[in-house]
């Protein structure tokens, strides 16, 4: 379920379609997301997952897996 909604956030904001999105893509290289993206993502996720995620752990979210995995940690 958090992966699917991870996604589908991605999905929206890199104009990737949602199937065409794995849990190794890397969100900046492979997905093509600049830092203003992964900023706007993280806003996303924040929302929707009712979670905060700090400055530097930003950074640290460079996979779908990466995202993910933050979400679940959140919860």
């Amino acid at each position: 379920m958090i992966e699917q909604q991870v996604i589908q956030i991605l999905s929206k904001h890199c104009e990737v379609p949602y199937v065409d999105i794995a849990l190794h893509h890397r969100i900046q290289q492979d997905l093509g997301v600049d830092s203003l993206g992964v900023v706007e993502i993280v806003l996303d996720i924040e929302n929707q997952f009712d979670c905060e995620c700090p400055d530097h752990k930003i950074r640290s979210l460079r996979t779908v897996a990466d995202v993910v995995e933050f979400v679940k940690n959140s919860a």
